[in-house]
């Protein structure tokens, strides 16, 4: 692939990741809300779909480059170079982290998502190792900053419509156990390394 074609991908990618981001909060957004807040809620979810159609329409992001090069070492090689690359950037976001801090926690889940899709992707390059133990801990985790990110969303979209910043009493139970997650995430055994990966 050409690197004009990948910057070309790159920038229809954040594109359309900056319309669906909106689309997809008020979509969750629209079905959790009190009845008298529902026709505001739903103007609001229309609104954000016309910058996302608009995006969906263009036809440069139905035609992708393509004739992606095969990597140029075997795919176990390839595949522990990609997880620890992930894997690297995930743990030193989370490291010390203040967990209180809606941003910081984001920022978190997007790295911990990107890993575990390449976690789920290439775990078939290591037949001989136990992939469940890391993508559980990891799913856990995951979920649980996801939970906080929705009720973050929830209350920044209500403050919108109504003024009102109240957080949820269910933020604070989730908050006190992200701690353990994190520290079980980071123990987990990362399956990429185990003996029985070797020569596989």
């Amino acid at each position: 692939m050409r690197e004009a074609d990948l910057r070309s991908l790159r920038r229809m990618l954040r594109s359309l990741a900056r319309v669906a981001g909106p689309a997809r909060d008020w979509d969750v957004f629209a079905r959790r809300v009190p009845a008298n807040l529902r026709p505001a809620a739903e103007r609001r979810r229309r609104g954000a779909y016309v910058p996302l159609r608009r995006v969906l329409r263009a036809p440069q992001l139905w035609l992708l480059p393509r004739g992606l090069p095969a990597p140029g070492v075997p795919l176990p090689v390839f595949a522990r170079q990609v997880l620890e690359r992930a894997d690297r950037k995930a743990l030193k976001r989370g490291e010390r982290l203040d967990w209180t801090r809606a941003g910081k926690r984001h920022a978190l889940r997007v790295r911990l998502r990107r890993l575990r899709y390449v976690a789920e992707f290439l775990r078939g390059a290591f037949p001989g190792a136990d992939a469940e133990p890391f993508i559980r801990s990891l799913k856990m985790l995951q979920d649980l900053l996801g939970d906080l990110n929705d009720l973050e969303v929830a209350r920044r979209l209500r403050a919108e419509l109504t003024g009102e910043a109240r957080r949820s009493g269910k933020s604070g139970k989730l908050l006190a156990q992200l701690p353990a997650a994190w520290r079980q995430f980071a123990a987990a055994p990362r399956f990429w390394r185990l003996k029985a990966t070797v020569g596989s």
